[in-house]
């Protein structure tokens, strides 16, 4: 019969809008909209990976400016609560999310923890010499100690890359040889920053198979930081410093043997530190 409705026709689903990706990012997302908008990320790679970039610039932001340890606030506004809540939101952990997870847990951690101890309103170097190391332990967290796939290119893979790297990163980048300390190369990442551009994750390891991260940031060409020493936190420990453009972050376990040495030997190829 002419006009008649079909019955069990089923509803055209509207499209996805920008307005309803960013509410998905920020946990805000109507759970009426979140199947198809996970369908719409799951057939569309390049918006997902949009997506997952700023999941984990927002989660890093939140660590680079958290409140420090001791620090009263209502239960509501206090970054452990609100992590939580955004980990129960988010059914699916990429790798990314994780590690802005353990740098969160890192950053409510008590005091000792990663990090670096500075006056009540710290310098715009210091600022970024802790955002560099949460970078570092998150990354070093994720892949570091995964035993399957701590790296996306191989050692033997690396010395074609370099101008690669180099150019992805903005800055000459030369990977150490730590072999005389006693940690072989396996390779390396590119990581994001919570702004979206790249960083360089190299993992290595010696002859017990302790994983040591060096990670290579780009920074700002007027930020100085010279050789820190970081606290140890979970029986993991490092150093790190800012120079000539570039941030650097040596982490691994304690365990590993003398990490001064491992950052000894990377300094031999930095002419850039203090």
């Amino acid at each position: 019969m002419t006009g008649a409705s079909v019955p069990n026709a089923p509803v055209p689903t509207a499209p996805v809008t920008e307005d309803e990706l960013h509410a998905f990012i920020d946990g805000q997302l109507p759970a009426a909209r979140e199947d198809a908008v996970r369908a719409y990320l799951a057939a569309n790679p390049q918006e997902a990976a949009r997506v997952e970039t700023y999941i984990a610039q927002r989660a890093a932001l939140r660590v680079a400016f958290a409140e420090p340890p001791g620090d009263r606030l209502p239960p509501k506004l206090q970054l452990s609560r609100i992590a939580a809540e955004a980990a129960r939101r988010q059914r699916r952990f990429t790798p990314w999310q994780m590690a802005a997870a353990v740098a969160l847990a890192i950053g409510l951690g008590g005091a000792g923890g990663w990090y670096i101890g500075q006056p009540e309103t710290p310098s715009r170097n210091a600022r970024a010499a802790s955002v560099l190391v949460k970078q570092a332990v998150a990354s070093y967290a994720v892949y570091g100690e995964d035993q399957a796939h701590p790296v996306e290119f191989t050692a033997v893979e690396l010395p074609g890359l370099v101008p690669y790297l180099s150019q992805r990163l903005g800055r000459p980048v030369e990977v150490p040889s730590l072999d005389a300390v006693g940690f072989r190369l396996l390779g390396g990442r590119i990581v994001p920053t919570e702004y979206g551009s790249p960083a360089l994750l190299l993992v290595y390891a010696n002859q017990a198979d302790d994983r040591i991260g060096l990670l290579l940031r780009p920074m700002a060409p007027e930020l100085r930081w010279s050789v820190h020493r970081v606290a140890a936190t979970n029986g993991v420990a490092g150093d790190c410093w800012i120079g000539g453009g570039m941030g650097y972050a040596v982490v691994g376990p304690e365990k590993a043997g003398d990490l001064g040495r491992v950052t000894q030997q990377v300094l031999k190829a930095d002419t850039t530190a203090d």
